[in-house]
């Protein structure tokens, strides 16, 4: 076993050997994806008060700080999987649905700033409502009714319109 200066953590050297053939490549790929991340998570632990310090306005800072958080919880959350336990069942899935939620609210303030500071702009997605009382009517005026001599178009008869006149 050796510890890490830099975190503190213990860690035991994986000797594949102890594990089946059948899923010895599978834990050497896991291991390397772990690797891995730590790669790029390395700069953000070292960095983060700087990178606090250098988002401009309290928008970025919490963007900042809701992706750190997502990011651990999303960990936390393989980790238990990797234990054996059903994160379904652990507070951990209440955590991650409020981070949601907040990341739901964050994205409105920043479409909301984003409009304040670009009046011109389109707004993203479709902003179009219906007036479903005015649809109602629209539908129901079009529509011929049976027995009506007259249809709901200016009394033209079954639907049809006023006579034409043809020219030669």
């Amino acid at each position: 076993m050796s510890k890490h200066a830099a975190t503190g953590v213990v860690s035991k050297k994986i000797v594949l050997d102890e594990f089946p053939e059948a899923i010895q490549k599978q834990i050497k790929d896991f291991h390397e994806s772990l690797v891995s991340l730590k790669g790029h998570l390395q700069p953000l632990v070292e960095n983060f008060e700087e990178l606090e310090e250098k988002a401009a306005t309290p928008l970025e800072k919490a963007q900042l700080n809701y992706t750190t958080a997502f990011a651990l919880n999303s960990l936390f959350w393989m980790y238990l999987i990797t234990q054996g336990e059903n994160p379904q069942e652990h507070e951990i899935k209440r955590e991650i649905d409020r981070l949601k939620a907040a990341g739901v609210r964050m994205k409105e303030v920043a479409d909301r700033d984003t409009k304040a500071a670009n009046p011109g702009a389109a707004a993203p997605g479709p902003t179009s409502r219906v007036d479903a009382n005015a649809a109602k009517r629209f539908v129901k005026s079009a529509l011929w009714e049976p027995g009506n001599k007259t249809s709901n178009r200016g009394g033209h008869g079954h639907g049809s319109f006023a006579k034409r006149t043809k020219f030669a």
